[in-house]
């Protein structure tokens, strides 16, 4: 938390010096500024689910074995508070630029849980421990307007969304049934750190609906990534067990809705919606290296540290967010 007080205050305090810095700015009014500029910081409440499966055709040190599909899944709730600043620029009212990053504010996520099918279709093994994130976000994004009616304009874009997620599992409870006979075990302390990445190049088609001169402005949009990669490493401290995942889609969607009101001093206020569903298929390795949770087995030989071999991955996740910011617009 204190990492993100401080460049959230300065941030705050630049927003509040703007009005002054610009305040010729006011006689002139928004419309009639060749380039317009927007500064803005906010926070919002995030939620949804990014999963982890992994299954199929085992290729290793020692051999192949056909496991179905999924043969394991990790699921990780990503419910938290984010911190988001946006800066964008607006041309002639034809071309624009925006930036933005976001940073989660509360680590505590919920419970990740854990499943595991013995068989094609039946579930043998289910966990959940308590989660911690950490997740920064940066998007950018050009448009071009290429219609405009009244109060519609349309416009069409490119950008780039970068996602970063580092999650810690701590006190496990894990339920099984093996041989018929079901079993708990609880285990306290860390269990997993997972580390995920996302990068989506994507396009946007943005309708932009405008009234009372302008001062209030209602943006919906739809984006969609031709290639989005995935790459995640998963600890499992248990076990002494990681593993690294690739992966590639083509079936990343996002929508967004976002409601803005300029007042006459030029400061805004903002509502934000916005949904995102992505899939990617890939490989992970797993490796084993030495600890003193595994060290037994190592020595014993049912496990060789270093690669073991790979399986067949799918990464999936939704995500749901509210945002609210308050900023500043001024011309040049």
């Amino acid at each position: 938390m204190k990492k993100i007080l401080l460049p959230a205050s300065l941030f705050l305090l630049i927003l509040a010096s703007v009005p002054s810095l610009f305040a010729q700015e006011k006689t002139r009014g928004q419309a009639s500024s060749d380039i317009e500029i927007n500064v803005e910081a906010g926070a919002g409440k995030y939620l949804g689910f990014t999963k982890s499966q992994t299954g199929g055709l085992w290729k290793g040190i020692s051999g192949f074995y056909p496991y179905w599909f999924p043969a394991s899944e990790l699921r990780f709730p990503l419910d938290t508070w984010m911190f988001n600043g946006n800066i964008s620029m607006n041309f002639f009212k034809f071309f624009s630029v925006q930036s933005g990053v976001k940073k989660s504010l509360k680590t505590g996520a919920g419970k990740m849980k854990e499943s595991g099918w013995g068989f094609p279709g039946a579930k043998t093994a289910y966990a959940d421990s308590d989660s911690k994130i950490k997740a920064v976000f940066s998007d950018t994004d050009l448009a071009f307007s290429i219609f405009s009616a009244g109060p519609l304009s349309l416009k069409l874009g490119a950008g780039f969304l970068y996602q970063n997620y580092e999650i810690s599992c701590s006190n496990l409870v894990r339920w099984e049934l093996a041989s018929g006979s079901p079993s708990i075990s609880v285990l306290r302390g860390k269990n997993r750190s997972y580390k995920l990445e996302y990068f989506i190049p994507y396009v946007e088609v943005l309708p932009v609906f405008r009234f009372m001169e302008n001062k209030l402005s209602f943006t919906t949009g739809f984006k969609y990534s031709p290639l989005t990669r995935a790459t995640d490493v998963d600890d499992y401290i248990l076990n002494g067990k990681k593993s690294k995942g690739k992966g590639k889609g083509h079936r990343t969607y996002m929508g967004l809705f976002n409601a803005k009101y300029v007042t006459d001093s030029g400061i805004f206020f903002t509502l934000g919606l916005d949904y995102l569903y992505l899939l990617t298929n890939g490989v992970q390795k797993q490796y084993y290296y030495i600890s003193l949770l595994n060290l037994q087995r190592i020595v014993g030989g049912s496990i060789q540290g270093g690669y073991n071999g790979k399986l067949e991955n799918k990464n999936e996740s939704q995500q749901i967010s509210i945002n609210l910011g308050v900023g500043y617009s001024f011309g040049l």
